[in-house]
Order: structure tokens, then C-alpha cells, then sequence
């Protein structure tokens, strides 16, 4: 797996699925995350159900993955920045990087 492997982004994303009380993870949030796409997807294909155009659904998940990555890109130069304000914890490094793989997470979906 090289650099532009895509293999990190899902184990970021779901193991920010924890409880912050406990620090266990969240099973309900990874069942909703995995396992809702994957019965929705099967249910419409074992219904039959086809979109008539998907021009337009095409272009919302366009414009949605353009705004995200606008996002990401925030994210990593606010992640740069960080170092310089000691008033931070590491707590606040914490809840950045999350953000940044939640975000690429739905990058992927977009994609």
C-alpha cells in the first residue's frame, strides 16, 4: 500500500465511533454507519427500484464532496496551525483529527 492508498480513511472514521464517557465503542453508531447502507442498498436492489435520471442526483453529491473537501482542506491548515496556541490541550488535537476523518470519510462516500 503506497501514500495514495484509501485503506486508513474507513479505520479513521470508525474509530472515532466511540462513547466519550467510556471510551468503548459506540455499536449502535458502527451498526448505523455499516450495516443501515449495506440493508438499504440490498432492500432497493432486491426491490428493483432504479432513479429514472441521476443527473441530478449526481450533481448534489458533486457539489456536497467539493464543499467537503473545501472542508478537509480548512481542517489540515487549521491542524498546522494548532501548534502555535498553548492554550490547547491535546484534547483539541483530538477532536480536529476526528473531524478530518469523519470528513474524509464522507469525501469517499461522495466520491
Amino acid at each position: 500500500m503506497g501514500k495514495a492508498s484509501l485503506w486508513r480513511v474507513p479505520a479513521d472514521h470508525f474509530s472515532t465511533l466511540y462513547d466519550n464517557r467510556t471510551g468503548r465503542p459506540d455499536w449502535r453508531g458502527i451498526a448505523a454507519q455499516a450495516l443501515l447502507p449495506l440493508i438499504a442498498g440490498a432492500a432497493t436492489w432486491k426491490l428493483g427500484a432504479k432513479i429514472a435520471d441521476v443527473g441530478g442526483a449526481v450533481s448534489g453529491i458533486s457539489i456536497v464532496a467539493g464543499l467537503l473537501f473545501a472542508m478537509a482542506v480548512f481542517l489540515f491548515q487549521l491542524r498546522i496551525t494548532l501548534d502555535n496556541d498553548k492554550r490547547l490541550g491535546e484534547d483539541d488535537f483530538v477532536l480536529v483529527d476526528e473531524c478530518m476523518a469523519n470528513t474524509l470519510w464522507a469525501i469517499l462516500w461522495g466520491g
